[in-house]
C-alpha cells in the first residue's frame, strides 16, 4: 500500500474511534453520577456533576473515591 492510503486509514479510524470513546466516557460519567448517594462527602459528587458537560468525555473514565 501507498504511505497515502495508510495515512488515510489511519486518519479515518481515529475519526470514529476518538469520538466513540469520548461518548462512551460521558455515558460512564452519567452512569457514575446517577449512582452516587449525595451524602458527604461530596467530591465525587461534584466532580460527576461537572462532568455532565463535555468534560465528562474524560472524566467518565477516572475511577473517584469518595470515603
Amino acid at each position: 500500500m501507498e504511505k497515502e492510503t495508510i495515512a488515510s486509514i489511519i486518519f479515518l479510524a481515529l475519526l470514529v474511534l476518538v469520538p466513540a470513546f469520548l461518548i462512551t466516557g460521558w455515558i460512564l460519567n452519567i452512569i457514575q453520577f446517577a449512582k452516587l448517594d449525595f451524602k458527604q462527602p461530596y467530591k465525587a459528587e461534584i466532580i460527576r456533576g461537572i462532568g455532565i458537560t463535555p468534560v465528562g468525555a474524560i472524566i467518565g473514565w477516572i475511577k473517584i473515591e469518595d470515603n
